[in-house]
């Protein structure tokens, strides 16, 4: 009878490390399909990544663009100024 036992406990044993084997085996090639596709992918995201950078770098052009017309509107008042100063000198 603890023969029995024992035979159908190292079955099962057996049975149950086979089972971890092949869902191991398969998780590894699953792994290594996810593996490939990704270094097939890299190029694509580099690229895109490339052809993206002028976007990122539109923040900084329009940052450069609000200076120069803060800069041109300063000219522009200071012009201003300094012409009705020079009106209203020579109108006395």
């Amino acid at each position: 009878m603890l023969t029995t036992y024992f035979m159908i406990g190292l079955g099962v044993g057996a049975v149950v490390v086979v089972i971890t084997v092949v869902l191991l085996v398969m998780l590894q090639q699953a792994a290594q399909r996810i593996l490939n596709l990704a270094l097939q992918a890299l190029p694509l995201v580099q690229q895109i990544n490339k052809n993206t950078n002028p976007i990122w770098n539109l923040n900084s052009t329009n940052q450069v663009a609000l200076n120069v017309l803060r800069d041109a509107e300063s000219i522009r008042d200071h012009g201003t100024a300094v012409a009705q100063a020079l009106h209203d000198a020579s109108a006395h």
